[in-house]
């Protein structure tokens, strides 16, 4: 059975390898990237199932790789930042574009940081294939 993979796409470094431990230690291949163009460089050596995306990256705005429609199409995205607004939430919310990344996205949230999160995006990949 393959191991699913995760890009841990984040500009602080110890938050970044935090997350990275965390994703591992439920069984992902993880890999990492600290810049927007980093992340399209790795996505561009091959497609993780999950990114882990910080909105405020130093090259720009982290939602530019949930609009990608190729990436978008071949990634699960969850959406983190450290400056949470009202809109900032309303346009994350407004880049997943299936209704089924919507109830995948509230599942993974919901358990995030608990030993379920790991299951729920393994259920939601299983039902888009």
């Amino acid at each position: 059975m393959s191991r699913f993979t995760a890009l841990v796409v984040e500009d602080d470094a110890g938050l970044r390898d935090s997350l990275g431990m965390l994703v591992a230690r439920e069984g992902y291949d993880v890999r990492y990237a600290a810049s927007r163009a980093e992340a399209r460089k790795r996505l561009a050596e091959g497609y993780s199932d999950v990114v882990l995306l910080d909105l405020g990256l130093p090259d720009g705005d982290g939602m530019d790789l949930v609009r990608d429609e190729e990436l978008a199409a071949n990634c699960d995205f969850i959406v983190m930042t450290g400056n949470a607004s009202v809109d900032s939430a309303v346009q994350a919310m407004r880049g997943i574009t299936a209704p089924w990344r919507v109830a995948c996205a509230r599942s993974c949230a919901s358990s995030a940081g608990t030993a379920g999160w790991s299951a729920a995006h393994r259920r939601c990949s299983a039902s888009t294939t």
